[in-house]
């Protein structure tokens, strides 16, 4: 059996693990009083072999743990590249009490890396299990974020006891009720706010201008009245899940960095969001856009997210954005030419798919210097294996090919593949699909990183 721990998870695992002891934190001190005692976590180990995990399981129950081994289950072993050889096995369950502070957990944490490393396993995970409500009554309900420690104040109504807990817990997310009626009743606390999270359609967004110190706002629809967005002089972040009555316009801010917005059917033309110059991401699902004029406005875009585009033709204006790092087309059928792509000399992730146009062969890739992960819908009846392989520094690349396309045997692929000197750390044949594809992966450092790199993941696209 091949080891497991590998140097690319054993570097992954150590990179990330000061974060999570962070995150832990937060979330303890979210708790108050309630984690000030010792506190039992839970944990998991992942291998390959029974054995393997057994052993794991028996050493940590001598340090005073309780753990079993079993057979890894589905949600443990997704499938991805990035798990070249899926856990099998695990050794799960939780420690005996710990003090919770960073020096003493991370000279936990340091532990359980150790005592992986010496059975062969990776110290996948470990969390506090707290609950995520911290109160919940007739007036709020005041819960914390598992995944980053920050707290959420959902006001139902604006009482003694929800001004009470926004003071107490200093919160800086809010997500008000259909009972409070207005914003004005938060200016007083206008500088602790930093966003602003779902607002039921009944609180008027007129007083909008009342939270100066608002960073981001996320909506789930267009509200029915708008303050005025640009009198907000820290807003970084707006996203709208429904934005089919949102006027264009409303948007205009030179200090908004990120934006989404789900079926914007009135944003006919990008120059509608001339002044918004600082955008690094852009998301837009269901937008009319035939072509993207006055997206070369956007000198520091970096994230480009276009998702059933029903009108969009014309791609050729992405030719002027030079700092474009992550791209994804997808369900565009009126998009015949992808004329402006290839200029994207700073594109790190892409995926296109869903639209007419495609790539003629895999030479493309030679466009982007900097690539590291790409899913590409190709025509190509015939494949340059050499072209393919021939990019230095690409480190993942998933291709689909038309309806029909006889894959190659992996062996004989593995061959062509190494033959350009890249190391070939997987390959992977999906022929039964409605495309046809082939994934590869090559050895890279981008497989030693703690997380994949922000926007490398596929967008849900119903």
């Amino acid at each position: 059996m091949a080891i497991y721990l590998t140097d690319e998870r054993r570097a992954r695992t150590l990179a990330r693990g000061p974060d999570v002891i962070e995150r832990q934190l937060r979330i303890l001190r979210a708790h108050g009083e309630a984690a000030a005692q010792p506190q039992s976590v839970t944990f998991g180990f992942a291998t390959n072999e029974r054995r393997k995990a057994e052993q794991l399981a028996s050493a940590l129950v001598r340090l005073g743990h309780h753990a079993e081994a079993k057979p890894a289950t589905p949600y443990l072993a997704p499938w991805s590249s990035r798990y070249l050889e899926h856990p099998t096995w695990v050794a799960a369950g939780r420690s005996a009490p710990l003090t919770m502070d960073e020096a003493s957990l991370s000279q936990w944490v340091a532990a359980m890396h150790g005592l992986g490393e010496t059975n062969d396993g990776e110290f996948s995970h470990w969390r506090w299990p707290a609950p995520d409500v911290l109160a919940l009554n007739d007036d709020y309900c005041l819960t914390v974020d598992l995944f980053d420690g920050h707290l959420d104040l959902t006001m139902y109504r604006w009482t003694a006891a929800t001004e009470g807990a926004l003071v107490e817990h200093a919160v800086d997310c809010v997500s008000p009720g259909h009972g409070l009626g207005s914003l004005q009743v938060l200016a007083r606390y206008a500088h602790q706010i930093r966003t602003l999270r779902s607002p039921s359609d009944e609180v008027s967004l007129a007083d909008l201008p009342v939270l100066h110190a608002l960073e981001a706002i996320y909506l789930p629809g267009a509200p029915p009245s708008h303050g005025d967005y640009g009198q907000l002089p820290n807003l970084k972040s707006f996203a709208c899940l429904n934005a089919e009555t949102l006027p264009a316009a409303s948007l205009q801010h030179p200090g908004l960095r990120h934006l989404t917005l789900y079926r914007p059917r009135k944003l006919k033309s990008l120059n509608a969001l001339a002044s918004c110059g600082q955008l690094q991401s852009l998301v837009l699902r269901g937008a009319p856009l035939a072509n993207l004029a006055g997206i070369d406005g956007f000198r520091q875009l970096q994230t480009l997210r276009l998702a059933s585009s029903g009108s969009l033709s014309d791609v050729s204006a992405l030719s002027t954005l030079e700092g474009l790092e992550i791209l994804e087309i997808f369900k565009a059928p009126k998009l015949t030419s992808l004329q402006g792509v290839e200029g994207l000399k700073g594109l790190r992730w892409t995926f296109v798919h869903g639209a007419k146009a495609s790539f003629d062969s895999f030479a493309a890739l030679k466009h982007w210097p900097q690539l590291q992960s790409a899913e590409l819908l190709l025509p190509a009846t015939q494949v340059d294996w050499a072209s393919l392989a021939a990019h230095r520094d690409v480190a993942r690349l998933m291709l689909y090919a038309p309806p029909g396309f006889a894959l190659p045997d992996e062996a004989w692929l593995r061959t062509a593949l190494a033959a350009q000197g890249r190391h070939v750390r997987s390959v992977q044949l999906f022929p039964q699909g409605e495309c046809p594809a082939i994934e590869v992966t090559f050895d890279s450092p981008y497989w030693r990183l703690p997380e994949l790199p922000a926007g490398h993941g596929r967008t849900v696209v119903n």
